[in-house]
């Protein structure tokens, strides 16, 4: 668990600061933990709860029938007398393990009375094959963030199988989800991380906010915001903080994000969020990068906590009234990104948003950030900075070249 010194509350920024926050989790096999942890007991059992089926309290622990009844229901299910499967001579049900039973799939259930119980020491690889001998494939990382505000009891989320909610439907197919968040469990103004591994196909995220006014910009209620992304690219999916009592996005994984498009014309890209600069155009109206912007991050293992912008530099001498030529994040965790824009000549202000205001030092896993001038470090950060924000000065200047107007 991450808990930041109090003194930091004290610290002043020329932009409102959020209350720094506590690492937790939901119990020993979800919640808010480190990413090695989520990418251990969370990524198995997110992998295994689409793919095992958990058996009810009161039902037997019998393995039985055959692959016209899927065992009773029970097909590949963690049972008190172990892993339930199809004994590959004759097609009957059987547990893995037990006499007479073939089966090419390995046991990676602990029997814990009745109902799913996935050992721990199984490894992610292991659990990586045996969602492909069940499921044909492989399954993919995804990374749910979170950074709750002031009524965490307000807040809730779910992965389901289809373009079906729980909020607008009765029956759906429930991958994963998390309970309401608990304020006596301190998750006011937290962060919290999921990581949760998906076999090949559709699935719909949602985020419900129980009070109809989202995780942002109630007076009073704090912000927050959530970021969904894809393990492998870094790619965001989703991220929001204004949504009124609900937000839904259906994806698939293997997640290909779709091209860059500002369809609604505010100057920010719609399914990121971010300022995405074109190419400066020289004087005979061709593509010039005399100017290159470059930023290299590795993200810590709370990347939903990071943003940053590239802004010019203003004549009042405050970067908050430059414009915004330039943004990125939030981000998935444990992740190295390697950006570079092209920009017009000019001074510029690099700005630095980190929401825990504790840079790049995770839990367990610390980042760090390099900006870039024409493929140049002029500034290394990340670490050792406890604000909300770090600016970096920048001045580009190579003029545009190419013909002129009058060749």
């Amino acid at each position: 668990h991450r808990l930041v010194p109090q003194s930091h509350n004290s610290r002043v920024s020329p932009v409102p600061v959020p209350p720094y926050k506590v690492a937790h989790q939901f119990s020993s096999n979800a919640g808010r933990t480190t990413l090695q942890s989520s990418m251990g007991t969370m990524a198995r059992r997110a992998a295994l709860a689409s793919l095992l089926l958990a058996l009810p309290a009161a039902a037997a622990t019998s393995c039985a029938g055959d692959a016209s009844d899927s065992c009773s229901g029970r097909l590949h299910s963690c049972t008190s007398e172990g892993l339930c499967v199809l004994d590959a001579d004759d097609g009957t049900c059987c547990v893995l393990g037990s006499e007479g039973c073939a089966s090419e799939l390995f046991d990676i259930c602990a029997p814990v009375g009745l109902g799913l119980a996935v050992d721990d020491s199984a490894s992610d690889e292991a659990v990586r094959d045996f969602a492909a001998a069940v499921e044909g494939g492989e399954c993919h990382n995804v990374e749910i963030g979170m950074i709750l505000d002031r009524h965490p009891e307000e807040t809730r989320w779910e992965i389901t199988k289809g373009r079906r909610n729980s909020v607008e439907h009765a029956n759906v197919n429930l991958v994963e989800a998390s309970p309401f968040y608990d304020p006596d469990k301190r998750f006011t103004e937290a962060s919290d991380t999921h990581v949760i591994c998906l076999p090949d196909g559709k699935y719909t995220f949602t985020i419900v906010d129980s009070a109809g006014d989202g995780l942002c910009c109630t007076p009073g209620k704090g912000e927050g915001r959530y970021a969904l992304t894809y393990q492998e690219s870094g790619e965001i999916i989703a991220h929001g903080s204004e949504f009124g009592d609900y937000a839904a996005k259906t994806f698939s994984v293997p997640y290909v994000p779709p091209p860059f498009n500002d369809g609604d014309g505010d100057g920010l890209e719609d399914r990121t969020g971010n300022v995405i600069p074109t190419m400066p155009l020289s004087p005979d109206g061709s593509g010039s990068c005399e100017n290159e912007f470059g930023l290299s991050l590795r993200t810590d293992d709370y990347g939903v906590e990071t943003t940053w912008e590239l802004r010019r530099r203003a004549e009042s001498g405050d970067y908050a009234d430059g414009p915004v030529v330039a943004s990125g994040g939030p981000y998935t965790s444990d992740k190295k990104y390697d950006l570079a824009y092209c920009v017009e000549p000019g001074r510029y202000t690099f700005v630095f948003y980190d929401w825990q205001c504790d840079g790049l030092e995770g839990v367990e896993l610390d980042g760090r950030y390099e900006v870039k001038v024409n493929g140049m470090t002029v500034h290394e950060g990340g670490r050792g900075h406890y604000e909300y924000e770090e600016l970096v000065e920048l001045e580009f200047v190579n003029e545009l070249r190419g013909r002129g107007p009058n060749g």
